[in-house]
């Protein structure tokens, strides 16, 4: 659950998955009456879809769209600021809303112009060779001695994702800006991929350590498996990839990441399909959730945890077979059809009749389906329920 004011990062390799969830969001706004203004910065080449939705979906009059000409395939750096005074842009006029005692939420569609400016920002200051602007000197944050470059990389990205805020109604008109950021990439998922960042943030940091200790160091690290290679298989000219360092960078600073998973299951249907164990809200569950889901929110969430510790450790009995069953199915009611996903009220039902066991021995890939028709049939019976 995201809520009023929150900062939200929609994660996932595949572009078309983040934006096909973004554009289904806006459309639910239709029945946010309190909602003032959406604002959506898009890439130009995604213009006439985001168009399309907006109109469909009955939100022209509430909507704002803010494009640049940041995706071509090798921004100058004329292009890249284009790319980030968008999604500068896009934040006044909601911050405006928000001022003024509005409603307002940005869909950042997507935020690689800010990754790409900072290393334009970089490469000026090494281009200059300005020996007081050295950007590997360590300098001391919050009681922790970390690289310049990391520091002022931390503030930079904090002064865009940091701007979402739910102002007090009594002294500040209670306004709020909610804010999306899609990312293309990966995070780091697994002990190995974790291990080989750090042996590249040895590598370029590590120069205040003994030569020997830092040797030791990087003979360790190397054992790992490298960082994951859906990264390294990007080419140069996908510049809307961001690596895993700055994936990671910048899930430290929102309140929270919703990860969708890369599989494919045709070539024809674009299909966006949560990571419930690798997605996070910081605000808590209990703080945000639809009053609808809150009675199932920690049964579902237990359910899940539990399955995945008893899949790490090999633990096969009843029980365990059990809950990796449901955690399939709850898994699978996740995943969403792009242009109809399931509606709150409806997905509710469903993951009340997997938790109960009204639904054990069905075939996980046939569930959703089976549900659906389920729910039509209860709704054609029973119209006003």
């Amino acid at each position: 659950p995201v809520g009023k004011g929150q900062s939200m990062l929609i994660i996932s390799e595949d572009e078309a998955c983040n934006t096909a969830m973004a554009l289904d969001m806006v459309a639910a706004q239709s029945d946010n009456v309190s909602l003032k203004c959406c604002i959506y910065a898009c890439k130009g080449k995604d213009l006439a879809k985001v168009r399309k939705v907006i109109d469909a979906s009955g939100m022209a009059e509430r909507s704002i769209v803010v494009v640049s000409d940041s995706h071509q395939s090798h921004p100058n750096q004329a292009v890249v600021g284009n790319g980030y005074t968008a999604l500068l842009t896009s934040l006044s006029i909601a911050e405006s809303v928000r001022d003024n005692g509005g409603e307002a939420i940005v869909f950042m569609d997507d935020i690689s112009s800010l990754v790409q400016f900072w290393d334009c920002v970089v490469m000026e200051h090494v281009e200059a060779g300005d020996a007081d602007l050295s950007l590997n000197e360590l300098t001391e944050v919050d009681g922790m001695l970390i690289a310049r470059n990391d520091a002022l990389q931390r503030k930079f990205f904090s002064s865009l994702l940091q701007r979402s805020a739910k102002m007090s109604t009594s002294l500040c008109g209670g306004g709020s800006l909610t804010l999306f950021g899609l990312v293309a990439g990966q995070p780091l998922r697994g002990k190995a991929s974790k291990a080989a960042l750090s042996a590249k943030v040895l590598e370029r940091n590590g120069s205040n350590l003994d030569p020997k200790v830092r040797q030791k160091l990087l003979d360790a690290l190397s054992k790992a498996d490298s960082l994951p290679s859906s990264e390294s298989n990007k080419s140069a000219g996908e510049t809307s990839f961001i690596n895993t360092r700055m994936v990671e960078e910048l899930k430290s600073i929102s309140d929270g990441h919703i990860l969708l998973s890369s599989e494919k299951l045709n070539d024809s249907t674009i299909y966006y399909d949560i990571v419930p164990e690798s997605s996070t809200t910081r605000l808590g569950v209990g703080r945000v959730a639809a009053p609808l889901v809150m009675p199932l929110a920690a049964s579902l969430q237990l359910a899940l945890l539990q399955s995945l510790d008893a899949q790490s450790f090999g633990f096969r009995d009843n029980v365990t077979v059990d809950q990796a069953v449901k955690s399939d199915l709850v898994t699978a009611l996740l995943r969403q059809k792009a242009g109809k996903p399931t509606g709150l009220g409806e997905l509710f039902v469903m993951l009340f009749a997997v938790l109960e066991g009204y639904v054990d021995g069905i075939n996980p890939k046939s569930l959703p389906d089976a549900l659906h028709e389920a729910v039509d049939s209860i709704l054609q019976a029973s119209p006003n329920l």
